[in-house]
């Protein structure tokens, strides 16, 4: 446990919190995990970043107990028990639909887990995530009007580094709102 102002922090990622994500200032809009300590002006966002703190941890569990090299419905179906057991609310094979101009059109998107209502959780098992996963998990934020989302790659020997953290247009335009 890390001490932060008198109030003990858990830290499964080491000395770092998942905290509000912050964009790199690169092309990519993803974030890798754990890049924001915790901090007296971090700490209120803290609270709605709890939920992806519960599945990280959750999926950190999982992979040292499983390994990777599974299929992808397999990490999924000990997410969704490992969130039961912990007490955290999420959505299984939530439908993201496609609207357009006011007329919703045919089958639509699939997110592997939405958590608390705000996070949107993508899960892959593949040799290495690929741009096109990125985009998939922005475009889900997009359509979904989610705030944040994680896309797991259980497939590394080290779960921490298949992780990426991403925030969606809501989430930018409160962070935006907030450091003007």
């Amino acid at each position: 446990m890390k001490e932060h102002e008198g109030n003990p922090i858990p830290t499964p990622l080491g000395d770092r919190r998942i905290c509000h994500p912050v964009r790199n200032t690169g092309l990519d809009t993803a974030v890798n995990v754990g890049l924001c300590l915790a901090s007296p002006s971090c700490m209120t966002d803290c609270k709605k970043s709890e939920h992806a703190y519960q599945v990280i941890g959750a999926c950190i569990h999982i992979h040292r107990k499983l390994g990777p090299g599974l299929f992808e419905s397999v990490y999924e179906a000990c997410v969704t028990k490992e969130l039961l057991r912990r007490g955290v609310p999420f959505e299984r094979q939530v439908e993201i639909p496609i609207i357009y101009e006011g007329e919703r059109i045919g089958r639509a998107f699939r997110a592997d887990l939405v958590v608390g209502g705000t996070l949107l959780v993508e899960l892959k098992s593949v040799e290495r995530l690929h741009p096109l996963h990125n985009a998939q998990v922005l475009t889900y934020l997009r359509l979904s009007g989610l705030s944040q989302a994680l896309l797991i790659n259980f497939n590394v020997p080290i779960l921490r580094h298949g992780i990426k953290s991403f925030v969606g247009p809501a989430a930018q335009d409160t962070l935006k709102t907030k450091n003007e």
